[in-house]
C-alpha cells in the first residue's frame, strides 16, 4: 500500500509543472484583429403606406462599424496597437502607444484605452487555443463602454 501511495504521489509531483503551464494562459506578439460594432440610429424613417389605411410603416435605421487592425502585447503586460481602421484620434487607441493589459487565467483585461467621453474603454479578452508555450493564439474580444453609440463591440484576434 504504501508503495502504491509512493508512486502515486511521485506522478503528482511529476504531473504539475505540465499542468500548470497550461492552466494560465498569456499573450506574446502580434495580433490581427476584428471587430463589429452594431448601433442603431435614433431617428425613424418612415414612409406612407399606398391605399387601404393611408398610413405609415416607420422603422430605425442600424448600421454595422467593422474595424480591423494589428495590436502587439510583448509578453510581459504591455500592449502597443500598431495599426487601427477605425481609430480617428477621437476615441480608441492611439496608434504607437503603450497600454498596459493584465491576464487572470484565461482571461485579459487592456486598461486605458480612452473612449473619446472622457473615460476609458473596457476591453475585455478571452483566450483560447494555447501553444505549446502557453501563448494564446486566440482571442475573443468584448469592448464596453465605446463612447459613441455606447455600443459594444465584439470581434476575435489571431496570432500572426
Amino acid at each position: 500500500m504504501k508503495k502504491v501511495l509512493g508512486v502515486t504521489l511521485l506522478l503528482l509531483v511529476a504531473m504539475a509543472p505540465a499542468v500548470a503551464a497550461t492552466s494560465v494562459a498569456s499573450l506574446n506578439g502580434t495580433y490581427n484583429f476584428q471587430l463589429l460594432q452594431y448601433s442603431t440610429n435614433s431617428s425613424q424613417t418612415c414612409a406612407s403606406v399606398q391605399g387601404g389605411s393611408g398610413g405609415s410603416v416607420c422603422f430605425d435605421l442600424s448600421s454595422v462599424q467593422i474595424t480591423t487592425g494589428t495590436i502587439s502585447f510583448n509578453g510581459k503586460g504591455s500592449a502597443t496597437f500598431l495599426s487601427c481602421s477605425s481609430c480617428n484620434g477621437k476615441g480608441g487607441p492611439v496608434i504607437g502607444h503603450a497600454y498596459t493589459y493584465t491576464v487572470s487565467g484565461f482571461v485579459a483585461n487592456i486598461d486605458g484605452v480612452p473612449n473619446g467621453k472622457g473615460a476609458n474603454a473596457a476591453i475585455a479578452l478571452s483566450l483560447g487555443s494555447l501553444n505549446s508555450s502557453g501563448v494564446a493564439t486566440t482571442a475573443l474580444i468584448l469592448i464596453t463602454n465605446t463612447g459613441g453609440s455606447n455600443s459594444p463591440m465584439a470581434g476575435a484576434a489571431n496570432l500572426q
